[in-house]
């Protein structure tokens, strides 16, 4: 639900414990009133594709290549489930595929100072967003080793650096910039 949804369900008496709604480094519309009014009524936000069905994560980490002309050239993205082709949207929204690469190498960076994945830092990002204690990103596991990994996330503090370096790219992104289902609901 979007920010108008659930005011109108509190305003109407409903109590809501929770919402769940898309956020990562791409897609940060919650932050456009949707963490802020679920701090305010002590409502819980879910995130889910933090990590952008791994699109944030140290697999497309990559230096470009450069073709004949001197352009960028990277390893295609195979976009095989309906999950990914739907991030990959959000990476189009977000600035397209040379912002997200620029994004990707600054999560290396701060992940390396950590000792962490870049998943971790991503996933941490998304964690430190409002007060601290209303977003909780829904992670998909698919083994032990995601686990694993994924613990990591609870020890991992992102300073000020990390967030400014972060922080610099964002700055640079198209978007999404609306509530969150704006462009879902119009597709």
């Amino acid at each position: 639900m979007d920010v108008e949804a659930v005011r109108s369900i509190v305003e109407a008496g409903v109590p809501v414990a929770n919402n769940q709604v898309q956020f990562s480094l791409l897609d940060r519309r919650p932050v456009n009133g949707m963490v802020q009014y679920c701090q305010q009524h002590g409502i819980k936000l879910f995130s889910y594709g933090s990590v952008a069905g791994g699109l944030l994560s140290d697999k497309y980490v990559e230096a470009p290549k450069h073709g004949l002309f001197g352009q960028a050239k990277y390893t295609p993205v195979d976009l095989n489930t309906s999950s990914l082709k739907m991030y990959w949207n959000v990476v189009k929204r977000f600035g397209g595929q040379e912002l997200w690469r620029e994004l990707l190498q600054v999560l290396q960076q701060v992940s390396q100072k950590h000792s962490v994945s870049v998943a971790n830092v991503a996933l941490k990002w998304v964690m430190q967003q409002g007060d601290g204690n209303t977003v909780y990103p829904i992670i998909g596991l698919r083994s032990t080793a995601h686990i694993e990994d994924n613990a990591r996330v609870l020890q991992l503090q992102l300073d000020s650096a990390d967030m400014a370096a972060i922080d610099a790219v964002l700055q640079q992104a198209q978007g999404p910039k609306e509530d969150v289902y704006s462009f879902e609901r119009c597709s």
